[in-house]
């Protein structure tokens, strides 16, 4: 029984972790503009990787800033009258460089989106940050949790990383931790608490 055990075992582990990093099929660009396109997303990664590794103040860091917030501000104008979409580029210095940058907006939607009674028709909004200067030690996260005026604004925090650009972007930190039962209803949710456990 104990051998028949480890046999299966041994079968139904490496079929499990690959499971777990699989790639859902990718929508292609053809694919209704008000749903997402992994197919038409994938159109940007080449201009955020052309310039090589973008360490901070770097050509590459420039070049890579630039075009995020000319997209940003390309969204902006598209958006719907419901949606407030405001772009916030917050300067920052440590204490070995200077002109650091982080990119921030900020989107207030005048409708209910969320099933928590809790949240008030004006209270369902996103930020989202691109940081700069992480690979010194997470400087652009804590310019932005003690310096930055929206941080009050903060219900709820997802960190997402994906290390690669050709691997599943994996959740390790998330705030409050109702949010990951929230979580686990995605169609395909990815996460690792030892991420967590070793930045926390």
């Amino acid at each position: 029984m104990i051998i028949l055990f480890g046999c299966l075992f041994l079968l139904a582990a490496p079929l499990a972790l690959y499971a777990s990093y699989a790639l859902s099929s990718i929508k292609p660009r053809t694919i209704s503009l008000h749903e997402f396109s992994e197919g038409r997303a994938r159109d940007f990664y080449p201009n955020l990787t052309q310039y090589g590794p973008r360490a901070s103040n770097t050509y590459a860091d420039y070049r890579t800033r630039a075009f995020l917030i000319s997209k940003i501000y390309r969204i902006r104008s598209m958006a719907k009258k419901s949606i407030q979409f405001e772009i916030n580029l917050q300067n920052f210095t440590t204490k070995n460089i200077e002109e650091l940058q982080n990119i921030a907006f900020y989107l207030n939607f005048f409708q209910k989106l969320v099933n928590d009674p809790s949240i008030t028709f004006f209270q369902v909004n996103l930020i989202a940050l691109f940081t700069s200067a992480e690979e010194m030690g997470l400087n652009g996260a804590e310019a932005f949790i003690i310096n930055h005026p929206w941080k009050n604004d903060i219900r709820r925090f997802i960190n997402i990383d994906s290390g690669g650009g050709n691997e599943k972007a994996i959740l390790y930190r998330v705030k409050p931790p109702q949010f990951v039962r929230e979580y686990s209803q995605v169609p395909r949710p990815h996460a690792n608490v030892i991420g967590d456990e070793i930045l926390g």
